[in-house]
């Protein structure tokens, strides 16, 4: 029998505990020093280097047939929370 993952919360930043933000800041450090290969060896399959992130984030707002990111139903699917942390 497969358990399910377990539910991820998105909380206000402003109301995080000083452990919390430390955990933030300290995973944004990580994902802005390593690349997406060396981030995955690390941490596994799911790591997405900081840099990489922004350059999907700018192709998909650029994108020629409008922005791909933003102002439709595919705006939460596209902003999730990346498992790095």
């Amino acid at each position: 029998m497969k358990t399910s993952p377990k539910k991820r919360t998105r909380r206000e930043i402003r109301a995080l505990s000083p452990l919390q933000w430390s955990r933030v800041v300290r995973a944004f450090k990580i994902a802005k020093a390593l690349t997406t290969a060396e981030g995955r060896r690390t941490y596994g399959p799911a790591f997405v280097s900081y840099d990489d992130m922004v350059l999907k984030h700018a192709r998909a707002a650029l994108d020629n047939r409008g922005d791909q990111a933003h102002w439709g139903p595919i705006f939460p699917v596209f902003h999730r929370l990346v498992n790095f942390v």
